[in-house]
């Protein structure tokens, strides 16, 4: 829900307002987040991979808010919530005074301009490819004060990406499916696109344009995929009675051997954090396990 230009400029009002009164009583506003000794003391994150990225770096105890989604590790699920990750709430932000804000995209104007206002750090932190989810990591351990636990982190995860095994010759070819309706896959941009990669195997939609693209049934049809990825959990075998029902697909390869792979945790297969890395594992574990038929 978008916030109302009146609403937006009343809080901006009484944010000004409160700056102006501690000017005049001689208190000083809060300095900026990356003035404290060692980062921010308080911080609110904006979505569920960056809640996982500040609690995998050893700074949990300072978040004071995260998003509806924020649901890993466990803990985050004690904390206040700002509303959903698409449209977070304003006043809960900035009622919870934290010293920095964590976004996984650009903040719009009106927004960046209260912050800052407000004396509160943005930090934003925009994933589209594999890389750019290390690229996160080093941003925010910067941000946070938290540098070394931030480069043991990537390097952790650096070893079990070069601990993977060698991709076979011959990649099977992959559908994932992020979803039915309609029917939706990663595309050339994707960071997904990438964990299949990675994890050996080769996406049918890997050279087709964008982040995520809409695909016809017939197209999966005439490429034939070896395995199909559902990127969301249906239960253990649910997932091919669904697609056996659709218009020529009990004909698929991955369908007639059974390779659909419906059971993956898409919390962890579709969230551009540290527990990435243990979904590209396990996917290359089930991938080594199909005679692929593509290049």
């Amino acid at each position: 829900m978008r916030i109302p230009v009146i609403v937006l400029a009343l809080v901006m009002a009484a944010a000004a307002a409160l700056l102006a009164w501690r000017a005049a009583t001689g208190i000083s506003p809060r300095r900026r987040a990356q003035d404290e000794p060692g980062g921010a003391r308080t911080i609110v994150s904006l979505a569920p991979s960056i809640t996982e990225i500040v609690f995998s770096l050893g700074a949990g105890d300072r978040l004071v808010g995260v998003t509806d989604a924020c649901d890993y590790p466990p803990q985050a699920q004690q904390l206040t919530t700002v509303g959903p990750f698409v449209h977070p709430n304003l006043e809960r932000i900035l009622a919870l005074e934290p010293d920095m804000v964590i976004a996984g995209g650009p903040m719009p104007r009106g927004k960046d301009r209260l912050f800052a206002s407000s004396g509160i750090q943005v930090v934003v932190v925009s994933i589209r490819g594999l890389g750019d989810v290390f690229t996160a990591i080093e941003t925010i351990a910067e941000a946070t004060g938290q540098a070394e636990e931030g480069a043991e982190l990537i390097a952790g995860l650096n070893e079990k990406l070069a601990g993977l095994p060698a991709p076979l010759a011959t990649r099977p070819t992959v559908f994932f499916e992020i979803w039915n309706d309609p029917l939706t896959s990663p595309g050339r941009n994707s960071f997904l696109t990438e964990v299949v990669e990675k994890a050996g195997g080769r996406s049918i939609t890997a050279d087709l344009p964008g982040d995520y693209v809409r695909v016809s049934p017939d197209f999966v049809l005439q490429q034939d995929p070896d395995v199909i990825v559902m990127g969301y959990m249906t239960g253990s075998g649910s997932g091919i009675a669904a697609l056996k029902k659709r218009i020529g697909w009990a004909e698929l390869k991955a369908v007639e051997s059974g390779m659909v792979l419906d059971d993956l945790d898409s919390d962890v297969l579709l969230r551009p954090g540290p527990r990435l890395v243990d979904a590209i594992e396990e996917l290359a574990g089930r991938l080594a396990l199909v005679k692929g038929t593509g290049t």
